[in-house]
């Protein structure tokens, strides 16, 4: 099981949290768990998680009526049994225009609390 510890950073399109787990896999598991919860779908990625919610050539044709997400979460062992987690925004919302954007955001504050209860 995983525990969070800290936050390092956040900003509006990003943060860092730290946990404190046995090993990396459990944590990308308990990761997986809690988005696909959220109604996230895992996306294709050599190194990196790529989260995905939502479909973007629908969000091409509608807009901000249409939510699209899509996360880069990043994660790098940092000491002995701690690991950083760097979820970071890996699209910009324009397809929605302003209200797009602040879509964006809002996800962004939404997975920054889930993220603390991991």
């Amino acid at each position: 099981m995983s525990y969070f510890v800290n936050n390092k950073l956040s900003s509006s399109s990003a943060f860092t949290h730290v946990y404190q787990c046995a090993s990396q896999s459990e944590l990308e598991n308990s990761i997986d768990i809690a988005l696909r919860g959220q109604g996230y779908k895992k996306g294709e990625s050599s190194k990196d998680l790529i989260y995905i919610k939502g479909n973007r050539w629908v969000r091409l044709m509608l807009g901000a009526f249409h939510k699209y997400y899509k996360f880069k979460i990043v994660i790098r062992p940092e000491g002995e049994s701690h690991f950083s987690v760097l979820v970071s925004s890996a699209s910009t919302g324009m397809s929605g225009g302003i209200i797009g954007v602040g879509q964006i955001k809002d996800e962004t504050k939404k997975l920054y609390n889930l993220f603390q209860f991991i």
